[in-house]
């Protein structure tokens, strides 16, 4: 099965940690997709809508969606979480690590 990682990116300088960290989480468990990853190395000109577009279609390629702590927060990963939901995906949602 292949789980989906969301959660902010926008505005947060640690960003690229939250994701790795849950992709080392889950990756016993699924096959992971890190949006982080595959947009990290989009072209600078790419635009938001853009990203989210590509976010999407990787949502359809996953089983699971997997939400980080705090994703209530980010704009993007709420649209995710609604596309989820009205996809029929399962959604879990990641602990804050203390």
């Amino acid at each position: 099965m292949k789980v989906y990682i969301s959660g902010g990116i926008t505005g947060i300088d640690n960003y690229m940690d939250n994701f790795i960290t849950a992709e080392n989480h889950l990756q016993n468990e699924y096959e992971v997709i890190n949006p982080a990853k595959i947009l990290f190395n989009m072209p600078a000109s790419t635009t938001y809508s853009q990203y989210m577009t590509l976010c999407i279609a990787l949502i359809d390629q996953s089983d699971v969606v997997c939400m980080l702590p705090e994703w209530e927060e980010s704009k993007g990963a709420s649209f995710e979480h609604h596309y989820a939901e009205i996809s029929g995906k399962k959604i879990i949602y990641m602990e804050v690590q203390e």
